[in-house]
């Protein structure tokens, strides 16, 4: 039986609709689907499609290794096929090149008489027209760059500040990624924030609980109060904590 049949027959066996797994398992609904419907490249890499499939089926009380097993092989064929169909178009052309007639020789050219100060004022004024273009040309980029880096900055480092400080009856809890990974966090029923985090990234949030949920729980590194508690969870794994504040 495929993939796909058995997460869904084991679905509507539950009486669950896909919008209610993807609210429990934090999983998108068009991933959730395309799992149930062996669409895996629309899911943005295997690694993404394992953790993906691991966490449906252990909500469905499924055994995922055995999913998991047939979503490699799936991988794999599709990555022999891909090898094959390359090798299958490379195909060696040769090429004859006509033999072209003799053709009449060309007679002597006059020599031409030049002045040398005019051949050297020429050569001159060439490279100085060059070292110009080449400090212009510097300038401009060290603009722009200037400008890009001013209006859109990078990924890196880009830290999201918490709405109010940590206080007495709150708990602080820092991410950064190491990695790439989709990441939810929650504060009771409030969604606080629920994006791809890139490598370098560092969010800050602060609240009574504060409820994480990674994709790739390996590429998520937690601080609590300041204190590093390490990563989440192990490489392309799902993987979910709850912090709360002592009282």
């Amino acid at each position: 039986m495929s993939i796909g049949k058995i997460l869904r027959e084991k679905r509507e066996e539950r009486e669950l609709s896909v919008a209610t797994v993807s609210v429990e398992t934090r999983i998108n609904k068009k991933y959730i689907q395309a799992l149930e419907d062996e669409n895996f490249l629309l899911i943005p890499s295997q690694v993404y499609a394992k953790g993906f499939l691991k966490a449906y089926a252990n909500f469905l009380g499924l055994d995922a290794k055995s999913l998991i097993d047939e979503l490699a092989a799936f991988y794999k064929n599709r990555e022999e096929g891909r090898k094959a169909a390359v090798s299958a178009t490379k195909i060696t052309r040769i090429i004859s090149v006509p033999k072209f007639p003799n053709l009449p020789k060309m007679p002597d050219l006059p020599k031409l008489k030049y002045d040398k100060n005019t051949l050297y004022i020429a050569l001159l004024s060439f490279f100085v027209l060059i070292f110009l273009l080449s400090v212009y040309g510097y300038v401009l980029s060290h603009q722009r760059r200037a400008v890009l880096i001013k209006t859109n900055p990078p990924a890196t480092g880009k830290i999201i500040p918490a709405k109010v400080p940590a206080k007495e009856g709150k708990i602080e809890v820092k991410i950064e990624a190491i990695g790439r990974s989709w990441l939810s966090v929650t504060s009771g029923t409030k969604e606080l924030y629920s994006e791809t985090l890139e490598s370098g990234m560092k969010l800050r949030f602060v609240g009574k609980e504060i409820k994480v949920k990674a994709g790739n729980g390996g590429a998520v590194k937690v601080y609590v109060d300041g204190e590093p508690v390490g990563l989440m969870g192990q490489e392309g794994v799902v993987s979910e904590r709850t912090y709360r504040a002592s009282e």
